[in-house]
């Protein structure tokens, strides 16, 4: 990039001999802390393939205190984009001019990499695009979007002064649904263009401040990304303007989502081929703030490897991971390894995981543990699976793939209590018997599927929660055959939730968290917190996370009076429920607990759990150390009363709690039992 010359009138831009306005500069820059040898940006330039929310970013920024071009320069709103294009007409003819060079157009994108072509251009066409640039954009703080940039971004590095980047993503199958319904483009060649822009733009970031954006995140929370954008900015020396925060849910709120799709189906569909999954895989894995972008080189073979669409469909899930690795180098993030030789444990997984619920929890961090032991992990849903968690196991390094008949042939499977699964079962056996199936069921009754697939002998290996739960089925199973087990151990990686005391703070929160199952809730739930006594200092409040129809039908009213608040299943993370509560009382309405993971999720939060003196709780908490055992309604309103009068116990016990909650889940002790088993 251009230098900036001293700290007179601003930034000069060299050979050109125009001035913009004062930097923001000396004083600006030592009140957010940065180095003053460090030259600030002086814009921002948003990349990103065509229909991928560019516009909307730009005009969202615009809004959020940046420059757009000049009025008179601005390409007019269309039918295709009826909130703007924001984009510069004189900079969409450099663009234009600097493809035209290379032999290529919008739609026509280059099918290697054209970095030098484009750095030798500067000497003949550097002076005057530049100063097109400045007509157009003549003072600082400005905002540049354009999605051809993602290709010609090297030749606009050399003539730009300092600048940050705003990398707009979208899920390839929206794109290319909006490429059709704007310009006709089937599906293959949007996705070609998709890939090749995407490409050529990572492999031209190196070394800058960008910021990584999701579509459906900047339209659904807009200020809150804003907000993002301009602390990120601020910590590379430009401060925006005042912000229009009404105008900017305006924008955002006329703005359309078309053409759905969740993460998972682009490693589903047989239009996307291997290179195509591979890229997205990798776009997954990047943080949203990267100081110094780390993807340092895309190689030609990204550029212009395009299996056909029938290879891709049986190969992209399978070869994704390898893709990403072979085509750019990411520094500083979570490392995924290639598949290679066989690992020495690699385990199949029918089913995905969640932040809430038992089995789906227990399986999300069972997958810490796996990757901690370098185990290959590879991930089939079964029945959906959310963005959000899709991106949380590829950053931790597993594969994704869609289920598809043959797909666990001759693989070591395990299933965490996956309805799905066991209704396929028949299904997978013959077209691809798996070489072992691990089967966890979550209850303590067996499923009819269960028990045909015990009869069929499809089930290698039972694992059970606890003893308690192996108790209530070991006479279904053996009442049909003999069943092996091994020695498991429910998982909880305690490194997600640093250790914290509860503190009563004027409030004693009171909580109950559960699945919507009438079961689950005794039908006194609400009196059991009304009769807790809390001293004149403590104002009592009780929070429910789980409280759907079927709760709601169970418990009943809550008593007048009483402060409560509601949340129905995975309305808010759990531990934001956590953070709310001082004393969990857990007192079902018969369900038969197999494990009860919510008490070991209270021990890592610090709360001291209250829990019935039955089931598989016994297992988990000591009486008086750990947490209190009751099964009396009045005893366990006593105990919670007890606790509340008496802060220093209630902290030694939450103390007691973490401590054995390493007991409960030791890493060490946990993975034998896989190691055994695989």
């Amino acid at each position: 990039m251009t230098p900036l010359t001293g700290d007179g009138p601003g930034p000069t831009l060299a050979g050109v001999g125009r001035a913009g306005p004062p930097v923001r500069g000396a004083i600006a820059l030592k009140q957010v802390g940065l180095d003053l040898a460090v030259p600030p940006a002086q814009g921002v330039v948003v990349l990103g393939m065509h229909r991928s929310g560019t516009s909307l970013a730009a005009g969202l920024l615009e809004l959020g205190g940046l420059r757009m071009c000049l009025q008179a320069d601005l390409v007019e709103a269309c039918w295709s984009n009826p909130t703007g294009h924001r984009e510069s007409r004189r900079l969409l003819a450099a663009n234009d001019q600097l493809l035209a060079e290379l032999g290529s157009a919008w739609d026509r994108p280059p099918a290697c990499d054209v970095s030098e072509r484009l750095r030798a251009l500067v000497p003949v066409l550097g002076e005057s695009l530049r100063a097109e640039f400045l007509a157009s954009y003549p003072a600082s703080g400005w905002i540049w979007k354009d999605p051809r940039t993602a290709i010609t971004l090297p030749f606009w590095r050399e003539v730009l002064p300092e600048f940050a980047v705003v990398l707009m993503l979208r899920n390839p199958l929206e794109v290319a649904g909006s490429l059709e319904r704007r310009n006709g483009l089937d599906t293959k060649r949007s996705l070609e263009l998709w890939e090749s822009y995407l490409s050529h733009a990572i492999a031209a970031l190196s070394g800058l401040p960008v910021m990584v954006s999701w579509y459906p995140s900047v339209l659904t929370v807009p200020r809150a990304w804003v907000n993002r954008v301009r602390d990120f900015l601020a910590g590379h020396g430009l401060l925006p303007g005042p912000a229009d925060w009404e105008a900017i849910e305006g924008l955002a709120s006329r703005a359309l989502h078309h053409h759905r799709h969740d993460d998972i189906a682009v490693f589903a569909a047989d239009a996307v081929t291997a290179s195509q999954a591979g890229l997205y895989h990798l776009l997954l894995q990047l943080p949203e703030q990267v100081d110094d972008w780390p993807v340092r080189n895309v190689g030609a073979r990204q550029v212009t490897s395009r299996p056909s669409s029938a290879t891709a469909s049986a190969t992209a899930s399978a070869t994704a991971m390898a893709t990403a690795s072979a085509t750019a180098e990411v520094a500083d993030a979570p490392r995924v390894t290639p598949p290679g030789p066989e690992p020495v444990r690699t385990v199949w997984v029918a089913g995905f995981p969640s932040r809430y619920g038992g089995a789906d929890t227990e399986l999300d961090h069972t997958i810490d543990l796996w990757r901690s032991a370098g185990f290959a992990v590879h991930l089939v849903p079964m029945f959906g699976a959310t963005d959000e968690m899709v991106r949380s196991v590829i950053a931790r390094g597993c594969e994704v793939h869609a289920y598809r008949p043959g797909i666990f042939r001759d693989r070591t499977v395990v299933s965490y209590c996956n309805g799905e699964f066991l209704r396929l079962l028949p299904e997978i056996v013959e077209t691809g018997r798996p070489g072992r199936v691990v089967w966890f069921n979550c209850m303590t009754w067996p499923f009819e599927n269960e028990l045909r697939a015990h009869e069929a002998g499809w089930i290698d290996v039972f694992g059970f929660v606890s003893n308690y739960q192996e108790s209530q089925l070991r006479p279904h199973l053996e009442r049909i055959a003999p069943y092996k087990t091994f020695p498991y151990r429910p998982y909880f990686n305690a490194r997600r939730v640093p250790w914290q005391p509860r503190e009563f703070a004027g409030i004693y929160g009171l909580g109950r968290i559960s699945r919507d199952d009438s079961a689950k809730f005794a039908p006194d739930t609400w009196q059991i917190f009304d009769r807790v006594l809390v001293p004149a200092n403590l104002r009592k409040k009780v929070f429910i996370l789980g409280h759907g129809p079927n709760a709601a039908a169970r418990i009943g009213l809550p008593p007048v009076g009483l402060d409560w608040l509601t949340w129905s299943p995975d309305a808010i993370p759990s531990a934001d429920f956590y953070r709310r509560i001082n004393t969990m009382i857990h007192k079902t309405g018969g369900s038969s607990e197999s494990y009860c993971r919510v008490v070991v999720e209270a021990y890592a939060h610090g709360v001291v759990p209250i829990v019935e003196d039955a089931y598989a709780l016994p297992e988990l908490v000591v009486h008086g150390e750990t947490g209190f055992r009751s099964s009396d309604s009045d005893e366990m309103s006593y105990l919670a009363s007890v606790l509340a009068f008496d802060e220093r116990r209630h902290r030694a016990i939450a103390e007691a709690g973490r401590r054995h909650l390493e007991e409960l889940v030791n890493q060490d002790a946990a993975l034998r039992g896989w190691l055994e088993v695989l």
